[in-house]
């Protein structure tokens, strides 16, 4: 690791790493030919279990009086605002990267098609702000003014920010769940159009956030994950069980890493305070 990290340097190691690779299960970071199980409840609990927390409610109605006076019995319409999802805050709480117990935040806001065809519209007619776009989204605003004083807003490119290297990294939860939303939005928008042309509500809103609070310094986080592969890597070994086979499935639950505790949930009372204040001052 010492020979690629001065050959290299810190941002190219780490984008080799957190990229995900897709040749070697045994190695670090490997993708793998299908959805984990963890990965599927949580897709299952949003989609199936609770759609109304992430897709709103398409049962939702409200009460018209019908003034016929033939005909006494109110009827029942759809809200037009059910037709939409609610609008969403989603945080995916991580830690390892960045400084102690401090956090950092990579954020994505997700826009419907049509909000998105709106805004270029908007950009394009406005010839004497060419910033229009981005200033109509100011993130930070968001956060109260003494978190935001001490906060970094994730970028890939910095290479002293918890989130550099990711510019070639895909697949990752948060960026799916965002991708969702904003599918559902724009095929209801297209539904609340054809159904009520004359009645329109504004489109909700979505925000999908990382929070990354910091544990050790970025090359040793890299060096735990590598050695918590080898050693389990060498418990299979040892129980001659392929990474395929059910003949795993006890080693996966009595699996503990002596390494990654350590790397990712430090026992430090200071660390803890930290991330439970600043956790509940984004939220």
């Amino acid at each position: 690791m010492i020979i690629p990290l001065v050959q290299y340097g810190y941002t190219y190691l780490k984008r080799s790493m957190v990229s995900g690779q897709y040749h070697d299960p045994q190695g670090i970071f490997y993708g793998g030919q299908s959805l984990q199980p963890s990965i599927y409840q949580l897709m299952t609990f949003v989609t199936q279990e609770r759609p109304d927390l992430f897709y709103g409610d398409p049962f939702a109605t409200t009460t018209t009086h019908n003034d016929d006076e033939t005909n006494d019995v109110d009827e029942q319409q759809p809200k037009i605002d059910s037709l939409l999802p609610p609008s969403v805050v989603w945080i995916d709480v991580h830690s390892g990267l960045g400084p102690f117990g401090k956090d950092s935040l990579h954020c994505e806001v997700a826009v419907s098609q049509q909000q998105q065809r709106q805004d270029d519209d908007d950009n394009n007619n406005d010839d004497d702000d060419e910033t229009a776009k981005d200033e109509s989204i100011d993130i930070p605003s968001i956060f109260p003014t003494a978190y935001r004083s001490t906060i970094a807003f994730g970028s890939a490119h910095d290479p002293t920010d918890a989130f550099s290297g990711y510019d070639l990294a895909s697949g990752s939860m948060t960026l799916m769940l965002k991708e969702m939303w904003e599918s559902k939005v724009s095929q209801q928008q297209k539904q609340q159009d054809q159904q009520h042309q004359d009645q329109q509500s504004s489109p909700p809103s979505g925000l999908f956030v990382v929070q990354e609070f910091g544990t050790l310094p970025g090359i040793l986080v890299g060096r735990s994950l590598i050695l918590d592969n080898m050693y389990y890597q060498q418990l299979l070994r040892q129980a001659n069980v392929d990474d395929d086979t059910d003949r795993m499935g006890p080693i996966k639950l009595s699996y503990r890493s002596p390494w990654l505790r350590h790397a990712f949930y430090p026992q430090s009372t200071e660390w803890r305070q930290s991330v439970i204040q600043r956790g509940v001052s984004v939220v």
